[in-house]
């Protein structure tokens, strides 16, 4: 298996997380909301990337000494990888570099995948 590599978003990985993303349930994130709220200033998203196949997503704002994590997401063919794991450290890594002191974020209480990530 080749070596997970967690990087900033580029406007060339629409087309990628685009292809697995939209098809998932439940998502109330779409591709296109994304790149919609990336145009404000607050917001960012890193992207996970093995092989060339961007592969994960999460969606955060960074304001003033707050972080609030929006989505974190996983392409269906490579859950159960610790993707969702590397990708919420890589937050916290960049959280603490921009000298962040609370991380927020909600749950909804059906989803036991993301309260297993998280605790």
């Amino acid at each position: 298996m080749s070596t997970l590599n967690i990087r900033a978003f580029k406007a060339a990985d629409i087309d990628a997380i685009s292809s697995w993303l939209d098809s998932s349930r439940n998502n109330p994130w779409s591709a296109n909301t994304i790149v919609d709220v990336l145009e404000k200033k607050h917001y960012r998203l890193l992207v996970s990337e093995q092989a060339s196949v961007v592969n994960g997503l999460c969606l955060f704002t960074l304001v003033a000494d707050e972080c609030n994590l929006l989505y974190v997401a996983v392409d269906a063919q490579y859950r159960k990888q610790g993707i969702g794991r590397q990708l919420l450290n890589a937050l916290l890594n960049q959280s603490r570099q921009h000298n962040i002191s609370r991380v927020f974020l909600e749950v909804r209480e059906s989803n036991q995948a993301a309260i297993a990530l998280y605790n």
